[in-house]
């Protein structure tokens, strides 16, 4: 079963686009050519026609033809049009989203007497709606309204809107940045406190943590971010040619119940057994060449419990550089056949469905081969969030 992937690209990065847009929005480029373009204005069954189409953009470049021969209608839309294009954003995946903006941004060159106030704020206010969708209408909203803006931004703190709340985290970190001098130390960290209580982007909370440790304020991220910190690890096990992925190693013979007494039989023909260890690094890793040793061509296991405090969806996520494989309850919930990604905290991630109370988690680490520098690693991190990223902590012993 292929693990369900999220736009998980840095939250930096299309905050910054949505300023770059912005920026656009500002700047009538298309002025001089407004009279003729909106006495061809396409209709709202034309527009319908053409987001259609960029909703069929998906990935390895599939759609891109018809989502270019889409774009001069949607180009060509009026600022009245662009609560369409803001319907369109709900349910669209990021390179959809790319298409969609360059429209939002023509219409609102044009911005003149038939300007959506209330269809833009009505969409702006509803959270079911995109979250990039709400980003964008904020920043038609307060394009030329700062104070709105100054108003709106503390309100986003507790947005279900990761881009939206990330705008209140950055206020909060601007604010306590200004509060200079000792005199002022305390004021700093409780704003800083109370971004870090709020804050769901991992680059904001990193940075957070960066400032309170600097005031000698401490931050237990690992619990911050709900990563697992104590795991049952195994390895050892055959990987010749990375032939073993598909292969079922001892751990995975009975996964209605995994043996932590059980003695299993390594490449080289030895015993191996299950030992627990506790990681106390910041962002959750668990290091297999450190605990186990460095050892090629071959796979490990990890085996933890997570007491869930809820009962329904939920997301699993795995930072790995390694071939994974994992179980939830004795179902697979993800598998990914690729060495050597990114270290990056919650590169991988499956929507699952958590039973209150126990949930079992068998995780399967394939290392290959390969000698150079870059290709050594063989560690995960695993943590449980919601949808909107907030981490999902287990119940008190």
């Amino acid at each position: 079963m292929p693990s369900v992937r999220r736009d998980l690209r840095p939250l930096s990065l299309w905050v910054f686009g949505v300023f770059c847009l912005v920026l656009c929005l500002a700047t009538p480029a298309y002025a001089q050519s407004d009279t003729a373009q909106l006495a061809t204005s396409p209709t709202d069954k034309e527009i319908l026609l053409a987001l259609d189409s960029v909703k069929q953009v998906a990935k390895d470049g599939v759609g891109n033809e018809g989502a270019a021969a889409a774009m001069p209608t949607l180009n060509r839309a009026t600022p009245a049009q662009i609560p369409m294009l803001l319907e369109a954003f709900n349910g669209s995946s990021a390179l959809q989203r790319n298409w969609l903006m360059s429209g939002v941004s023509r219409a609102n060159q044009r911005r003149q007497s038939d300007w959506p106030k209330k269809a833009v704020e009505d969409y702006f206010i509803d959270h079911d709606n995109d979250s990039y969708g709400r980003l964008v209408a904020f920043e038609l909203m307060t394009q030329n309204n700062q104070a709105l803006k100054k108003q709106l931004i503390p309100e986003l703190i507790n947005d279900p809107s990761l881009p939206l709340r990330h705008k209140a985290i950055a206020d909060l970190i601007d604010k306590a940045k200004k509060l200079d001098g000792d005199e002022n130390n305390l004021a700093a960290i409780a704003l800083l406190n109370k971004a870090l209580d709020n804050a769901l982007d991992v680059g904001q909370i990193e940075s957070i943590a960066k400032q309170l440790r600097a005031k000698d304020s401490p931050v237990n991220l690992l619990q911050v971010m709900g990563f697992l910190d104590t795991w049952q690890i195994v390895a050892g096990f055959d990987n010749t040619d990375s032939k073993g992925f598909g292969v079922a190693h001892g751990p995975e013979l009975d996964l209605a119940k995994v043996d932590l007494n059980a003695v299993y039989e390594d490449a080289a023909g030895k015993p191996v057994r299950w030992r627990e260890f506790e990681t106390k690094s910041d962002k959750g890793v668990f290091d297999l060449n450190r605990l186990i040793g460095r050892d090629k061509d071959r796979i490990g296991y990890a085996y933890a419990v997570f007491d869930s405090p809820i009962q329904g969806p939920a997301e699993i996520r795995l930072g790995s550089p390694n071939a994974n494989k994992i179980w939830l309850n004795g179902n697979l919930v993800m598998t990914n056949e690729i060495y050597h990604n990114s270290n990056a905290i919650d590169k991988f991630v499956s929507n699952v469905n958590l039973v209150r109370g126990p949930n079992r988690i068998l995780i399967k680490l394939c290392q290959n081969n390969q000698t150079q520098p870059w290709a050594q690693d063989w560690q995960f991190q695993l943590r449980f969030c919601d949808e909107s990223s907030k981490p999902i902590l287990p119940l008190s012993p």
